[in-house]
């Protein structure tokens, strides 16, 4: 019994991931597409390794695919953050991401500039909007909702 409680305590997270708290916890995500497509999901942000990162586990429905599943981690650098995912479906990902205080969401963006993850705290929830520059105009291609697991 000792052991499973062990398990589901979060380490604090180091003093340079703070602003990225709002993440951790267990999650369910509704993803819309924008074709009006839906695809649920769940979610999991963890801290791990003394805090020093978090560690995110994803998997879900996809419009195309059987099933959607993502495995990943963030940690601070110098420059802001970095996030490393391997996807279901693609070679793994690198993105640098920023906390934007004066907006207060985080930004985590492809290494080309071109296209992003935006995830914006919402009052015990999380609203994440996925996006691309195409033809010199930001184009929203995924809205999800994070809802805490009851």
């Amino acid at each position: 019994m000792i052991f499973l409680f062990c398990m589901w305590m979060q380490v604090p997270l180091v003093e340079e991931l703070k602003p990225l708290e709002f993440l951790i916890g267990e999650w369910e995500t509704l993803s819309v597409y924008p074709d009006g497509t839906q695809a649920p999901g769940h979610l999991t942000y963890e801290s791990v390794l003394g805090g020093a990162w978090i560690k995110f586990t994803f998997v879900g429905q996809h419009p195309t695919r059987p099933v959607w599943e993502a495995h990943g981690f963030i940690h601070a650098t110098q420059e802001g953050f970095e996030s490393i995912a391997i996807f279901s479906s693609q070679p793994p990902v690198h993105m640098p991401g920023h906390w934007l205080s004066d907006q207060g969401f985080f930004r985590s963006t492809n290494e080309a500039g071109d296209g992003g993850i935006d995830y914006h705290p919402e009052q015990g929830a999380v609203y994440q909007e996925n996006w691309q520059i195409i033809d010199g105009t930001r184009t929203v291609t995924l809205r999800t909702h994070y809802r805490p697991v009851q």
